[in-house]
């Protein structure tokens, strides 16, 4: 497998199911946060690939990851080790949470 030519990932509300204490957090901010530390890891870790992490807190059920190689082919929807694994340190490092006390 080559490099990923494009890398496109929207997250919505449901990215916090099943999150621990998701009721002190600021959605909006940590979702906007996740965002954005998702597209600078991605960017950094590819940087010949387009890169686009949106999001959206006010709908559901309409998260994905999609990559593409430079023909405009799937790569493997978000089954890419590489890519899940640098999303997930993002996750992983919590960065992102925001409290809603605003800590």
């Amino acid at each position: 497998m080559g490099t990923p030519h494009a890398i496109s990932i929207h997250f919505d509300a449901d990215i916090f199911d099943g999150v621990i204490d998701a009721d002190t957090l600021d959605l909006v901010a940590s979702l906007r946060k996740l965002a954005i530390q998702t597209d600078a890891a991605l960017s950094a870790r590819y940087p010949d690939a387009l890169v686009a992490v949106t999001w959206d807190s006010r709908t559901s059920g309409r998260s994905h990851c999609h990559v593409t190689d430079s023909e405009g082919a799937d790569v493997d929807t978000c089954e890419r080790d590489d890519v899940r694994a640098t999303c997930g340190r993002v996750w992983e490092s919590w960065t992102w949470a925001v409290s809603t006390e605003g800590a």
